[in-house]
């Protein structure tokens, strides 16, 4: 009966824990819900990694209020389980169901005046509903100052120009994805910019405030494409934005803005701060002169 282990979920940003820079401060009870976590993550995918296991660890804390439906399988079969023959299966689930209900169940709503809705947990944005458009996050709400918007918060909402805070300090997965924004204001204290935060958009300019420190995988592309080059079929990554400045110090992923084969799109961290603009006959990235 419990032999269907855990799937991945592709969720958002569960918000029982509070970011400091680039670490999560959990609390007690999901600190426990997290190494249950990172077991059945390990057994679920014999030989990964440690990196690459700790990775998904997070992602799935990090998304831990939206995953519902699951909680809920949990609840049922806890109350169907044999103590003795189901020992190891409750001991890994029962502190990830205390976490949830200690933190994701204490979810406050709240409505703006242009009639926008905001789910908000402990200072982070976990889900919108909103009429879209020209999109300004509030610094605070209900006394709350917002420090993160969660996984797929403001995902496919028609949003068309956006402006983040500067209490907020990360952008989680997926938070902005699949609107059609044109232009970004992101707030001077971001540290962290997920997954395809802001993947499946119009930007063509972005700039990146200096706070910034790590830009994911997918963050500003636009879709995947492929092109036969010599009978070989290779995988292309597209984006619309075509200028970019940002500061120093920055982990970009290889994959962040695309433009060009998956295996060889730019990185900036070996390059200086400044501004840079794609260049479509070179297909490269060339700082611009003061």
């Amino acid at each position: 009966m419990f032999k269907n282990k855990i799937k991945l979920l592709t969720i958002s940003i569960a918000a029982m824990c509070v970011l400091t820079g680039n670490v999560w401060a959990q609390q007690t009870s999901c600190e426990e819900a997290k190494q249950s976590m990172r077991s059945i993550l390990q057994e679920m995918n014999p030989g990964i990694t440690e990196e690459r296991l700790d990775q998904l660890t997070d992602m799935q804390m990090r998304g831990l209020c939206e995953g519902q439906e699951w909680i809920s399988n949990i609840r049922v079969n806890m109350q169907k389980a044999h103590p003795k023959r189901d020992a190891k299966w409750i001991a890994q689930h029962k502190p990830i169901l205390e976490c949830y209900q200690n933190t994701c169940e204490q979810k406050s709503v709240h409505q703006s005046e242009d009639e926008s809705v905001f789910n908000v947990i402990d200072g982070i944005i976990v889900g919108y509903s909103g009429k879209g458009g020209n999109l300004v996050i509030p610094n605070s709400i209900d006394g709350q100052e917002i420090t993160a918007i969660g996984v797929r918060a403001f995902e496919n909402k028609g949003i068309i120009t956006v402006v983040i805070p500067d209490g907020v300090i990360e952008i989680g997965d997926y938070a902005f994805a699949n609107n059609k924004i044109q232009s970004v204001n992101i707030g001077k204290n971001v540290v962290n910019i997920r997954e395809g935060a802001f993947r499946h958009n119009l930007l063509e300019e972005v700039t990146i405030p200096q706070s910034v420190r790590s830009i994911g995988s997918l963050a500003f592309v636009n879709y995947v494409s492929t092109q036969n080059v010599n009978g070989t079929n290779w995988q292309i990554l597209r984006s619309n934005v075509r200028r970019i400045t940002i500061g120093d110090n920055v982990k970009i992923a290889q994959d962040a803005f695309g433009n060009g084969y998956i295996f060889t799109c730019f990185g900036f961290k070996k390059r200086q701060a400044g501004t840079y603009r794609w260049r479509d006959n070179m297909s490269d990235w060339r700082r611009e002169k003061k």
